[in-house]
């Protein structure tokens, strides 16, 4: 009977002691859970924890629409968890980093973070002193360095940038990020080296990135508000695409207890700032925690909102996720180094806070241009260009001061990379993450370089077409100046002169006056040349209308015409006045040489031979001809130019030539009558006669009295003096 039982026996008290062995295992469970509860989720004893959310529920930028809003920013920027950054950041007050950048070579693991942080500080010479000079650029511009911007560096949500960092490099605020500003390497320095969190670089099957929690005991030290900084800085580490895709978790707690497994579900399930696909958990190792593990998992894997995947062995996990996509802790081939991706994220968070920096100086260098008013003179324009052009050339110096320090980054990635180039080619590298975001950063940052170029050669033009405007409007006030000046000397010009020689210093101080005059014309063309070419140029400042330059143009032409035509006229007037003169005192030499060959002639010789008659006929005639060499055979055309010409002692002094003329050429004209009466006298006839007695005859009544003889002979003189004279 008994030997008959005794199998059975066993069997049941073995089925008894696993029964209450899974009891127990239970209350203990339950008892593990409660506790772990209680410890770990604080907030929901007053229903205050935040609850599981899908913080992807808000659409999102698509990856190569640049974020304008930040520019040094990344993927820790994106709206899907930028509500949870603020909530934690008005609950938290960090800890105080300064100069946490610079790449630097690897440290043990026994080297804390402060360490690594001290070595990245006095290692980082060349890049502070970058930053100091980019700082010191945007102080002497006045320009806001660390405001928000909308500037033309841009990134794809891919790198955290860091104003505190910034500001702590620069000596200035040293409080945590505000909730516009996300977090970096400073802010997580003592979350990162204890591991709670690791983010390598590897990925799903899917493509979702791997975020693992390491079996180092130790997750039970970090606090709620500990481990949402935490995870809100891991999860900006990817690109938005990447984080748009969702995480995957990997839990590690072979070494530990399920309790620890619980608290960082829950942990998880209250607060994730991404989606959770999946959480894969290789359960504890220990016999008990097996166990306890079996029957937990019955009760809490449909609990979650993300799928919890219990992995008892490695095997089952590399079901899921690709062995080549673990580090060799969880048996894979990835080569991670967390302290060399910790001096990698100080190295580009760095450089991404320099070309935040550069941005900002940007965004307010341009918004001081955007914000100006044109200057209205010449020297203010001038002026202004060249401080312009100062700035620009700085804030070039700087953007390629910062390329020529991302390209060394790059360079130093690479070449830590290129120890094991499968490494290189395996997909999902973290060092290939930060090789990527690097030359994300410098593609960008010659992009930016380009536009800024860009714009500045568009602003330049403007500033030169604003100068010529300016000149423009300088010079025709100048000119307008001249021009009247100069209206008014010719105006002042009323002097003929009474001399030909007087006539001619005039006219050639009148020409002078011209060729002056001349200079100011030619000026005053191209003046207007260079008006019409800015009415006729598209992309002009706005206040260069055309009813604003081409009134100016059309004046400078019409005092340019006015001044023509009036010095013309004085030296028309001039050279007619001149040419009159010239003729009246060549008439007045014909007059003198006429008189003087009226006086020379004898008419008593003319009468007694008419070869003398002829002769001085002949002069005379000759004389008479000579007057039509200076037109002065019509007192008519003597008597035109009196009227025209322009002033009263001019008009009195021909007139008396003019009467003088009249006067010698009557003389003339009776000297020719006469002297021709004498050329056309026949000879008298000679008479025989007869000689007669020797007294005298005597007229009829008798000898003429003495005294009568005497008067008959002064007659006859007084005739023959009358007839010389003629």
């Amino acid at each position: 009977m008994a030997a008959a039982g005794t199998p059975n026996s066993i069997e049941v008290q073995i089925d008894n002691f696993l029964e209450q062995f899974k009891r127990s295992a239970s209350k203990a469970m339950d008892g593990d859970w409660s506790s772990s509860s209680a410890v770990t989720t604080p907030q929901s004893a007053c229903s205050s924890g935040p609850k599981i959310r899908n913080i992807f529920a808000d659409p999102q930028a698509p990856e190569d629409i640049p974020n304008i809003g930040n520019n040094g920013s990344t993927s820790s920027n994106a709206s899907s968890y930028h509500s949870a950054h603020q909530n934690h950041q008005q609950n938290h007050q960090p800890q105080n980093y300064h100069n946490v950048f610079q790449h630097q070579s690897s440290v043990t693991s026994a080297t804390s973070v402060q360490t690594v942080l001290n070595q990245s500080l006095q290692n980082s010479t060349n890049i502070n002193k970058l930053i100091e000079n980019v700082c010191q650029n945007g102080n002497h511009f006045n320009l806001n360095t660390f405001g928000s911007c909308s500037s033309l560096i841009t990134t794809n949500g891919h790198v955290s940038s860091n104003g505190s960092l910034i500001r702590d490099n620069m000596n200035s605020a040293t409080s945590v990020s505000s909730a516009e500003e996300p977090l970096s390497v400073a802010d997580v320095a003592e979350l990162l080296h204890p591991q709670y969190a690791i983010i390598t670089g590897g990925r799903s099957k899917d493509g979702c990135p791997l975020i693992t929690f390491p079996d180092y005991n130790n997750f039970q030290n970090l606090n709620d508000l500990e481990y949402q900084k935490l995870m809100l800085y891991l999860t900006s580490v990817p690109s938005l695409s990447e984080v748009d895709l969702g995480f995957n978790l990997i839990i590690d707690r072979r070494r530990d207890r399920w309790a620890a497994v619980k608290a960082i579900l829950l942990k998880i399930s209250i607060y994730f700032p991404a989606m959770v696909h999946f959480v894969f958990v290789i359960r504890p190792a220990g016999f008990l925690q097996k166990a306890i593990s079996e029957v937990s998992n019955k009760f809490f894997k449909d609990e979650f909102r993300f799928r919890v995947i219990v992995c008892a062995t490695m095997e089952e996990l590399y079901e899921y996720v690709c062995r080549s996509q673990f580090t060799a802790e969880l048996g894979g081939e990835l080569a991670y180094s967390h302290h060399e991706w910790i001096q990698q994220r100080i190295s580009l968070e760095k450089f991404s806070g320099l070309t935040n920096i550069i941005s900002c100086n940007l965004d307010a260098f341009m918004k001081s241009i955007h914000d100006m008013e044109f200057p209205n003179s010449v020297e203010a324009t001038e002026k202004l260009i060249v401080e312009q052009g100062e700035q620009y050339e700085k804030l070039k110096e700087d953007i390629l001061s910062a390329g020529q320090h991302g390209e060394v980054l790059l360079e130093e990635m690479k070449s830590k990379k290129e120890c094991d180039r499968e490494t290189v080619e395996r997909f999902g590298n973290i060092s290939s993450v930060e090789s990527r975001d690097c030359h994300r950063l410098l593609v960008q940052l010659e992009e930016t370089e380009r536009q800024f170029e860009d714009f500045w050669m568009i602003h330049l033009s403007r500033l030169k077409k604003c100068l010529e405007l300016r000149r423009f409007e300088q010079d025709f006030r100048e000119l307008q100046n001249n021009f009247d000046r100069h209206l008014k000397t010719v105006s002042d010009m009323t002097e003929i002169g009474e001399t030909v020689t007087r006539m001619d210093q005039l006219l050639q101080d009148t020409k002078d006056f011209q060729l002056s005059c001349s200079i100011d014309v030619q000026r005053a063309e191209h003046v207007i040349s260079t008006g019409q070419r800015l009415i006729g140029t598209k992309g002009c400042i706005s206040s260069c209308p055309k009813e604003v330059v081409q009134p100016k143009c059309d004046e400078l032409s019409r005092v340019c015409g006015l001044i023509h035509n009036r010095i013309s006229k004085r030296i028309d007037t001039l050279t007619r006045a001149r040419e009159l003169m010239e003729r009246v005192e060549k008439a007045n030499k014909w007059c003198t040489r006429g008189i003087e060959l009226l006086a020379t002639q004898r008419i008593e010789k003319c009468s007694v031979s008419a070869e003398i008659a002829e002769q001085s006929l002949l002069e005379i005639q000759e004389y008479l001809a000579s007057a039509a060499e200076f037109k002065l055979a019509s007192p008519k055309e003597l008597k035109n130019e009196i009227l025209e010409s322009t002033t009263l002692e001019t008009k009195a002094l021909v007139s008396q030539v003019l009467q003088r003329i009249d006067d010698v050429q009557l003389m003339c004209d009776k000297r020719v009558t006469t002297l021709k009466k004498l050329t056309l006298k026949p000879p008298r006839p000679v008479q025989t006669v007869t000689p007669e007695p020797a007294v005298p005859l005597q007229p009829p009544g008798g000898a003429p009295h003495p005294m009568f003889r005497t008067r008959r002979s002064y007659s006859k003189v007084s005739e023959n003096k009358r007839c010389y004279i003629e």
